[in-house]
């Protein structure tokens, strides 16, 4: 299932989540650690609308029951690459193992870079969504893409990536949504995603 994708979101933000406990003692020593995984969270703002338009986007969010369900949204403001090298079908080189920040691929295509540094991916093997941390230049149509977070499970060998157009696996960040009105009687907007996986 996924989000409506009419009327197109006004505006939106992408938020890296990432919980940690940190701990400064008298003596000024610092201790810091990750006590989460790493979450993308998206807001998203819908332009005014007629109560026609509204009205599907409202109950869709009211069906996932709150937080419950999980759903699909493809943000616009990241949809497609930086790079634009002609796009092959990038794929695992080998098997990497959960927590790899380095991700040998093959399959893209062409030569040159094919990916920068805050471009997203994505494998067919799990919903988790990555960051791209350094421009990937191919070279015999393969490269190590380093990304964050790690793995969050183990990728097999020739396990397909994708790189544009991609879908975010995510639920509702609340259990309450709240629809308003002005005195023109156009609709506004505001919901809050949280990836999920």
């Amino acid at each position: 299932m996924s989000f409506p994708t009419s009327p197109a979101f006004q505006s939106m933000s992408i938020r890296s989540v990432l919980p940690t406990f940190v701990n400064t003692a008298i003596s000024g020593r610092r201790q810091a650690r990750q006590i989460a995984g790493q979450r993308w969270a998206i807001t998203g703002a819908m332009p005014p609308m007629t109560r026609a338009q509204f009205a599907p986007i409202y109950a869709f969010c009211i069906s996932q029951r709150g937080q419950l369900d999980s759903f699909t949204i493809i943000p616009p403001i990241v949809s497609s690459r930086q790079a634009t090298v002609t796009l092959g079908t990038p794929l695992a080189n080998g098997a990497h193992t959960a927590g790899d920040r380095t991700i040998a691929t093959d399959g893209w295509g062409a030569d040159g870079i094919v990916l920068k540094a805050g471009d997203f991916l994505k494998f067919a093997s799990h919903t988790k969504v990555y960051m791209v941390t350094a421009d990937a230049t191919a070279s015999s149509n393969a490269v190590t893409v380093s990304i964050e977070p790690g793995l969050i499970e183990a990728v097999a060998d020739n396990n397909a990536l994708t790189v544009a157009s991609i879908p975010f696996t995510v639920t509702l960040l609340n259990d309450v949504q709240e629809m308003f009105s002005d005195h023109t009687g156009l609709y506004g907007y505001e919901v809050d995603f949280i990836e999920a996986f």
